[in-house]
């Protein structure tokens, strides 16, 4: 098989089709999902008639963000395990990983709508 082709072959089955990886892909839908809900939060804050509308979109955005980073993170992680141990991508890939790691750990323990945040989850209602 020639170059040309064995570059179309994924390294792992989860890799994705036609070697290009899922996890690229994939975490746009955490950052997508968190920028959006830092939106929410701030038109939360800032406008106090519909408050508990956009803390509840900000309250399942962060959720829908955590779901995204775990299933993204299980995929690079995939990635990961592909690449030559003791090389400089795989040193990268790991500063990557913990980098992406403590973020996800300091967005969900310092968003005021994160789920488990010291608050029940907010309502439409106007009870929390």
């Amino acid at each position: 098989m020639d170059e040309r082709s064995q570059g179309k072959r994924p390294r792992t089955v989860m890799a994705g089709p036609y070697g290009h990886p899922f996890h690229p892909t994939l975490v746009m839908v955490p950052i997508g999902a968190w920028v959006a809900s830092v939106v929410f939060d701030i038109v939360a804050l800032a406008n106090g008639s519909d408050e508990n509308v956009f803390a509840e979109g900000a309250y399942w955005l962060i959720a829908i963000g955590i779901v995204g980073a775990v299933l993204a993170a299980v995929f690079g992680l995939i990635d990961l395990l592909a690449i030559p141990r003791k090389t400089a991508a795989f040193r990268t890939g790991i500063t990557h990983m913990a980098l992406n790691l403590t973020v996800l750990v300091l967005f969900r323990s310092t968003s005021p709508s994160a789920p488990g945040a010291g608050t029940s989850r907010p309502t439409s209602s106007g009870s929390c």
